[in-house]
């Protein structure tokens, strides 16, 4: 019998993560008078992995890991988590947090623009209003 979830516990945990995601800015622009974007970043992947593998293993119901998934495991790392992250702190280094903040921040605006150009995406009223909520928030 699976438990019901409390959406208010949901709510809060996203609350924290978006909380937590708008002091990354600062904090690795704060961390970057300090170290060199390379070092950050090395810093970051290996923290992570650190950090997320006891979780992963103290997880009661995990899903078991199977060997052929390692393959998808390595590339999707790969672009994730090193590309993603070290084109994050590089370019945070040639430029403010609160630039940076608004690129990231348009990122769902522009991939909505360009599924549309390729015609992978029709553009509804729901995505408008996602959008507009989008703009809304990177403007406060």
């Amino acid at each position: 019998m699976e438990r019901t979830r409390h959406p208010v516990l949901l709510y809060t945990l996203i609350l924290l993560m978006v909380v937590g995601w708008s002091f990354n800015f600062v904090i690795a622009k704060i961390t970057l008078r300090h170290l060199d974007p390379y070092t950050l970043t090395s810093f970051r992947i290996i923290f992570s992995g650190v950090f997320m593998l006891p979780i992963y293993f103290a997880m009661p119901r995990r899903s078991r890991f199977n060997r052929k998934d390692l393959w998808n495991f390595v590339v999707l790392g790969f672009f994730g988590v090193v590309i993603n992250r070290g084109f994050f702190i590089v370019g945070l280094d040639y430029t403010t947090a609160a630039r940076s903040a608004l690129i990231v921040a348009t990122g769902p605006i522009f991939v909505l623009v360009l599924a549309r150009a390729y015609k992978l995406e029709q553009i509804t009223r729901g995505k408008i209003i996602g959008m507009a909520l989008c703009l809304a928030g990177i403007a406060v």
